[in-house]
């Protein structure tokens, strides 16, 4: 079963278009996430899944969440890109192990962390989770995600093409 959101992080987006009223789990936000076009400004579920990232647990459950329901290449790239590049960079020495775990039993991860830029850093202990993590990437990284390519399928799901 899924987190439930804080309700007092829900009363901030109340008034949102779009915002559901009642309990909202991390995979319920996962959802309204993908679904939201992107702007300008971002819309409740953008700013929730920027607030639940200072949580690693949450943010690792929103990822785990959002994983298997990634319709396009491009859900892959704003993952990748967004949640998962905040959560290695806050939190990534935290959670390397949650991440090696995930990424040598998931292709779609796999293709989903080759979309993680990597900061450049003069810690011993980051430089070595960032070769821990570039040796796990999928293949994509050598010429970056490809747009209209397929979409790894999820453990249990069929990719949507």
């Amino acid at each position: 079963m899924s987190t439930p959101l804080p309700p007092e992080l829900l009363t901030k987006f109340k008034d949102e278009p779009d915002c559901p009223a009642g309990t909202v789990t991390i995979d319920d936000l996962a959802a309204h996430w993908l679904a939201a076009p992107l702007g300008d400004q971002p819309n409740w579920a953008q700013s929730c899944v920027f607030v639940i990232g200072e949580v690693p647990g949450w943010a690792w459950e929103f990822v785990t969440c959002a994983l298997p329901r990634l319709a396009t290449p491009i859900h892959a790239v704003i993952l990748a890109a967004g949640p998962l590049e905040d959560l290695i960079q806050a939190h990534g020495l935290f959670m390397i192990d949650q991440i090696e775990a995930l990424a040598q039993t998931s292709a779609r991860f796999r293709y989903v962390l080759s979309g993680v830029e990597f900061y450049d850093t003069d810690d011993a202990a980051e430089i070595d989770m960032f070769e821990r993590l570039a040796k796990l990437r999928g293949p994509a990284m050598k010429s970056g995600i490809p747009v209209g390519g397929p979409l790894p399928a999820a453990d249990g799901v069929v990719s949507v093409d």
